[in-house]
């Protein structure tokens, strides 16, 4: 999970949003989700604030470059992955944060990965996968948030992270991350 600091002042998020991510993975095929979040404080009808899910996707490693073929992974080895989450718009008001989860699961909404590389539907087995998100600093471990914002954002990680993360300076319109945090995931989607 990745929280920005409190906006100062209204921040609208329009159009489509990709996450680039560079991970690594034990198994020969595992899946990366991303959710863009409001976080809204905490009110008198929400004491404990609120979080609407604004958008999400998800990303099957063996498609990265391309639904045509499915190129299984060399399991310990960095790739980059790119989520296509669906297009938002929203403003983010002062006092909200805005928070990007990244996981490897996301079930019922997205069906569930054997991390076997095998036909969904027809594998026999699944396997743990052990996922790792690369935050380190570096031209090969960077990843980012794009969006068509009308000022870029900064953004900072939340002690509350169970993800190694890589999201780094990027182009116009990234989020600015910075990178403290590194933990591994243990993802087991089953």
């Amino acid at each position: 999970m990745i929280r920005d600091k409190r906006p100062r002042e209204p921040t609208e998020v329009t159009g489509p949003i990709e996450v680039y991510l560079w991970v690594a993975t034990t198994a020969v095929d595992t899946d990366f989700t991303a959710k863009l979040i409001d976080v809204y404080p905490p009110s008198l009808w929400y004491p404990q604030g609120y979080a609407p899910n604004l958008t999400d996707s998800i990303a099957r490693l063996r498609y990265r470059n391309g639904r045509e073929r499915g190129e299984p992974v060399k399991p310990g080895e960095p790739v980059q992955v790119t989520l296509t989450l669906y297009p938002t718009s929203n403003l983010f008001m002062p006092g909200h944060r805005i928070r990007l989860d990244v996981s490897s699961s996301n079930f019922p909404r997205f069906d569930v990965n054997p991390n076997t590389g095998e036909a969904i539907g027809r594998e026999r087995r699944r396997v743990v996968a052990d996922n790792t998100v690369f935050h380190e600093r570096g031209p090969e471990s960077r990843g980012g948030v794009a969006y068509p914002p009308s000022r870029a954002l900064t953004c900072a990680q939340s002690s509350s992270v169970s993800v190694r993360q890589n999201i780094g300076t990027s182009t116009i319109g990234m989020f600015s991350i910075s990178p403290r945090l590194s933990r591994s995931l243990s993802a087991v989607t089953m």
